[in-house]
């Protein structure tokens, strides 16, 4: 069965050589780092690739350490995982994901015990030793406080040998109005890293395991293109290789994304992502310089380059036909409540089923149609994501809850 990703195992030593500078170097010092950056820019796979367990890259690992005067030990912890948002489950989660489970272990304090003995003991063969914390803004509640303040002492105790990367979708503790995770939130500012675009010879690397990957033959033009339409972004640059091998032509997907509906739905999720920069995309599709703290959040994110201007082109050009044909989703035109086609689909399919369960593939076929078999679970989740929030924006007398494992319930009050 083909791959139709890069695996982090898979990564050529010296892929991202700059994103993993970034990281490494305040690591190095003792410092911990808040990792953000869009989603799909590559900041998971290779920060999989660097550390302990079956993704963990040796030649990539060994290429990140050689001019450093340490070993290094990773351990990558994806907080999206744990299903019970309670801070045993959470300790519990971390202790399985260090080797050293033991059953029948209930307390926050008995779990704590076993990760601070594992650092310790690391610390004492002289390893740095780094816990990533991916998706660490599913810990924001008060629940966590006690938890956050004991792996804080565990910290104070070993800094010099042990620190944190908290990955996160958005910037924490910033902009204003995002919280910070009470004893935590010193640390996140120590070091604020964006995950970078590819540059041209990583782009050019990448593009070409994808068309192997996918068993096309892509000439020198189209890979200029590609990078060239994408400014390095990873997820669509693996979007328009998979577009090319079912032969649709780049200038048409230029024209016309939705001809895809994975690279529609992509280029929908960076819209949305990039929501509070409304104003200021506006005014890079008509032209014009952006300045303060927009030009300097797009440049880190790699809308813009250092001078301003566009590399994320399909991007822009996405945005503008959104707003010339008021659209939101590129398969609807925004409905007078402010819902996109889809997620008006979302929303009758479950009001005809009020408070009763529906399964994900129901939802899928009454969305998509005969598209959804293309559709994955987690395309669906996002979309239900931003349904739920703009039932609570609208004010509207529902509750739109997950069934884990299952599907999703209206609640009509």
């Amino acid at each position: 069965m083909k791959q139709n990703y890069l695996e982090p195992r898979a990564l050529k030593p010296g892929f991202q050589k700059g994103l993993v500078d970034k990281v490494l170097d305040p690591v190095f010092r003792g410092e911990c780092v808040q990792l953000t950056g869009f989603p799909g820019s590559g900041k998971t796979m290779v920060l999989q690739a660097l550390s302990e367990g079956v993704t963990r890259n040796d030649k990539f690992l060994k290429e990140a350490l050689r001019f450093r005067d340490s070993d290094c030990e990773l351990v990558y912890f994806d907080l999206g995982l744990v299903v019970e948002r309670k801070p045993a489950a959470v300790l519990k989660f971390m202790v399985g994901r260090l080797d050293g489970f033991e059953d029948g272990l209930s307390r926050v304090s008995e779990w704590t015990k076993i990760i601070d003995g594992w650092i310790k003991e690391r610390v004492r063969l002289e390893k740095k030793v780094v816990f990533v914390m991916d998706n660490f803004e599913c810990l924001l509640d008060r629940r966590f406080e006690k938890m956050f303040g004991v792996l804080k002492a565990i910290y104070n105790e070993n800094r010099e040998n042990f620190c944190f990367v908290f990955m996160v979708e958005k910037l924490m503790g910033v902009e204003e109005g995002r919280e910070l995770p009470f004893s935590f939130g010193s640390l996140l500012l120590e070091n604020v890293v964006f995950a970078s675009l590819l540059s041209k010879s990583d782009g050019r690397y990448f593009t070409e395991v994808c068309a192997k990957q996918r068993g096309v033959e892509l000439g020198e033009a189209d890979k200029d293109k590609i990078y060239e339409m994408t400014g390095g972004l990873m997820r669509t640059m693996k979007r328009l290789v998979e577009v090319v091998a079912r032969g649709i032509k780049l200038e048409d997907l230029f024209e016309d994304p939705s001809l895809d509906i994975k690279l529609d739905y992509h280029l929908e999720e960076l819209w949305e992502y990039l929501a509070d920069e409304r104003e200021a995309l506006k005014m890079l599709m008509e032209g014009k310089k952006i300045e303060g703290r927009s030009r300097i959040n797009l440049e880190n994110l790699g809308v813009v380059d250092s001078r301003g201007k566009v590399r994320m082109k399909l991007f822009l050009e996405f945005g503008r036909k959104k707003m010339e044909l008021g659209s939101v989703a590129g398969n609807g035109v925004r409905s007078k409540d402010g819902l996109t086609k889809g997620e008006s689909k979302v929303i009758a399919y479950l009001q005809e089923h009020e408070n009763e369960l529906v399964e994900k593939d129901a939802l899928i076929e009454a969305v998509w149609g005969e598209k959804g078999f293309d559709i994955s679970n987690h395309a669906l989740d996002q979309l239900v994501c931003r349904v739920r929030k703009k039932i609570v924006e609208m004010g509207l007398k529902m509750k739109l809850k997950t069934v884990f494992g299952r599907g999703y319930r209206l609640e009509v009050e």
